[in-house]
């Protein structure tokens, strides 16, 4: 199977699993928070020993009165350029998460329901081609799993099961 019906059959897999946003279409738009939540920006300056400083942006929407993310929320950071767009229910991360490639390429999609994974996944390298599909259930890796090498041909499976 050629890397770009590898690439279509798994774009096409997401798209009836991951509930359709404006994040897909444009992850740097404006954040939609729902009524009653307010727009909350922070940036910190954080370590780690892999890569030294680095500086992570958010901006989230916040329930004032449970203090509970509520909404889209949008992660970025310096150290890889990484965007994450989430979107979260009564605090917990529940519905689909986009993450992109600096070069605004999706690197991942995923579905969490109360923070955790249920669901299709799919990581992307940075050339747009595959790199894993797999299926969580309760944050627990199920089925068969599929990797992909540097040219996006099916490297190899492995069945976590049921």
């Amino acid at each position: 199977m050629s890397t770009t019906n590898v690439t279509a059959i798994v774009l096409s897999a997401l798209s009836f699993a991951l509930p359709t946003t404006g994040f897909a279409e444009n992850p740097w738009r404006a954040l939609e928070c729902p009524p009653g939540s307010e727009l909350q920006q922070v940036t910190e300056h954080m370590f780690d020993n892999y890569s030294g400083d680095f500086y992570a942006q958010s901006e989230s929407c916040v329930n004032p009165l449970t203090d509970n993310l509520e909404g889209e929320v949008r992660i970025s950071n310096s150290r890889d350029g990484v965007v994450s767009l989430s979107t979260y229910q009564a605090g917990f991360k529940h519905g689909p998460e986009w993450t992109f490639h600096k070069n605004e390429q999706l690197h991942g999609a995923f579905i969490y329901e109360r923070s955790k994974l249920n669901g299709p996944i799919s990581v992307f390298r940075n050339n747009g081609l595959p790199e894993l599909t797999g299926e969580y259930t309760n944050s627990r890796q199920v089925g068969v799993w599929q990797y992909f090498d540097e040219q996006g041909q099916l490297e190899r499976e492995k069945n976590f099961g049921q």
